[in-house]
């Protein structure tokens, strides 16, 4: 068993990069510093093998960096996050967790948990809190899946730690991310192309100057833009050096090629019938039923109710009752969930036909 962690430059780089490892063992910690080797395939074996529990907290992150950066998987990976959640507890950061399960306290200050991890070299204060985050993971795993174990439980995190092994990288979707930034439903379709345009533009200037995007030209920014294509864009605030030359002839540009670009239209969520005005009032009350039945469910487990069946599946059966049997096999319903709720679901969509 080892604990794992790693920590990334998402604020100040783009595209972000794994920068630090952690392994912790009883009585050791190692960092490992992948900006200053030239491989390290070692490491994947070991994430890999499946006679070693990786100990993460919150590990889907990591799941997600691994793979974007090398391809690694990580496999029988027990994630302190999750398992924590499952006894019941409300605050899960590893400090909180650390803090109500062992009485063990760690210093978790966010200004070095986003500081940039890639610049060298690091100070003993960055080092310390690096080796924080995988010190106690290993006696913290061992006191978790006793009472995991001891509430009758063990099945349904070890389904969910198989699900966030299995999770892929994927990478930013230039095309659709136009109707994924806030406020754009304001926008009509030749909003859209613009805004497509500009989000294009600013991802070519944040590449080419290793910044994220939101560092580059604001979300807002971009929507304003967007929305009044004949402002002047010296008084626009948030455009910051895009407000003056020559910076400024390249924007333009940019925006009037969306000008001169089709309309966008906002594709229609898939899979979504539609309902008359009396159909939705009918699936918003039997949506309020399910969500009281899922609710009930965790009070009486001292659970989360989120944890215990999907909202989007609640969502569909509200829609259509006769969609309970496809609901048991959908990809967001876990096995444990169809076996140990499903019977109970059953009876309430009954109660409602």
């Amino acid at each position: 068993m080892v604990a794992f962690d790693l920590e990334s430059n998402s604020f100040f780089g783009y595209p972000e990069r794994v920068c630090l490892v952690q392994i912790g063992i009883p009585g050791q910690t190692y960092i490992i510093d992948p900006i200053n080797l030239e491989g390290i395939n070692p490491l994947g074996d070991l994430l890999r093998d499946d006679s070693i529990t990786k100990v993460l907290h919150a590990g889907d992150y990591d799941v997600r960096s691994l793979d974007r950066d090398w391809g690694f998987r990580i496999c029988n990976l027990f994630d302190t996050h999750i398992a924590a959640a499952f006894i019941g507890l409300k605050r899960l950061g590893l400090a909180a967790v650390l803090q109500d399960v062992m009485d063990i306290t760690i210093t978790k200050e966010k200004s070095i948990q986003r500081q940039d991890w890639a610049r060298r070299p690091l100070n003993t204060e960055s080092l310390n809190y690096a080796t924080g985050d995988v010190l106690y993971l290993i006696e913290l795993q061992d006191v978790l899946a006793s009472k995991i174990s001891e509430l009758g439980r063990t099945s349904w995190v070890n389904e969910e730690f198989t699900r966030q092994s299995n999770i892929k990288y994927s990478p930013p979707d230039l095309e659709n991310a136009v109707f994924r930034v806030k406020g754009s439903r304001e926008l009509d379709g030749q909003g859209l192309a613009v805004l497509k345009r500009l989000l294009h533009y600013r991802d070519q200037k944040a590449r080419a100057a290793d910044l994220p995007p939101f560092k580059v030209i604001p979300d807002s920014t971009l929507l304003t833009i967007s929305s009044t294509t004949e402002a002047d864009l010296r008084k626009v605030k948030g455009l910051g050096r895009f407000g003056r030359q020559p910076l400024l002839t390249e924007l333009k540009e940019a925006i009037n090629e969306g000008l001169t670009a089709l309309p966008l239209t906002r594709p229609n969520r898939p899979n979504a019938p539609r309902l008359t005005a009396a159909q939705r009032t009918e699936s918003r009350e039997r949506l309020k039923i399910l969500k009281t039945w899922r609710a009930g469910l965790g009070y009486q487990l001292q659970l989360d109710p989120a944890l215990l069946w999907p909202a989007v599946s609640l969502e569909r059966i509200a829609r259509n009752l006769s969609s309970l049997e496809d609901e048991m096999e959908s990809p967001e319903v876990r096995g444990w969930q169809a076996a140990e709720f499903g019977e109970s679901l059953g009876e309430q969509v009954t109660l409602m036909q």
